[in-house]
């Protein structure tokens, strides 16, 4: 058995990007989201740790994206991990990205 399951909740980092598959013309919204780790040290001094995610969402998701999210929205996201690969400048890249299934604005001025 395996599980590529992730949910995070944070914020965005920038207005949202909307395209459009060439054939099927799908459309797909892509964020960053920050997630911040806190802790303590021994001394008691607060660390903040921030992670950057790259968010994919597709269809009604990408729709409901490009209408509702604004740089500095939180949101909440359910999805899976998904690497793809590409050229640029004759060197291959990686990246890992999170495809959104599930999505919940939390700001409240939004509710």
């Amino acid at each position: 058995m395996t599980v590529n399951k992730v949910t995070l909740i944070g914020f965005v980092g920038q207005d949202p990007e909307i395209r459009y598959t060439n054939i099927e013309k799908i459309p797909v919204c892509n964020i960053s989201m920050a997630t911040n780790q806190t802790w303590k040290d021994s001394n008691g001094n607060q660390h903040i740790k921030t992670e950057w995610h790259r968010i994919v969402l597709r269809k009604e998701l990408a729709k409901i994206c490009e209408q509702s999210i604004k740089k500095g929205s939180q949101i909440y996201i359910e999805g899976q991990i998904q690497s793809r690969e590409y050229n640029a400048n004759e060197t291959k890249h990686k990246v890992y990205e999170i495809v959104a299934s599930e999505l919940r604005l939390l700001d409240r001025k939004k509710q």
